[in-house]
């Protein structure tokens, strides 16, 4: 018998009854261990993590194996798995709300757009004198 131990590991997710086993073997075990996730199971990680929507639908509350979902009231904000969020999208039953990380503000843009304006009148004024002005300094 293979002197194996078992440990628990949780992954940060809505359901805290969700757990990954991970076997720890010794030196002698014929199974080698991967050292790292791969990409399926980052694929089945992310597409739990939860979008807001805009629902164009009316839907009760609705039970999936990865949790219940719900209701759905337009014009009503509501979270659900990504998994949810682009099926609806794809059938035209929602609008997914960009998370608030990947929205540049509104007085940052506009602090950008002064600043490039700013600078761009900078470069302008910063012209070389002809020779014969008579002036030293633009």
């Amino acid at each position: 018998m293979d002197d194996r131990t078992l440990d628990t590991f949780n992954i940060p997710s809505q359901h805290s009854d969700q757990r990954v086993l991970f076997a720890n073997l010794n030196a002698n075990s014929a199974i080698s261990l991967r050292i790292s996730v791969t990409p399926p199971e980052l694929e089945l990680i992310a597409s739990e993590q939860l979008v807001e929507i805009i629902p164009l639908i009316t839907m009760e509350r609705t039970a999936f194996i990865s949790g219940a979902y719900g209701p759905l009231r337009p014009p009503s904000k509501c979270k659900v798995p990504i998994w949810m969020a682009t099926n609806l999208k794809l059938k035209k039953k929602c609008h997914i709300v960009a998370p608030e990380w990947l929205n540049v503000g509104m007085e940052r843009l506009l602090a950008g757009t002064l600043a490039g304006r700013n600078n761009a009148a900078g470069v302008q004024q910063a012209s070389i004198p002809l020779r014969g002005s008579g002036q030293n300094s633009p």
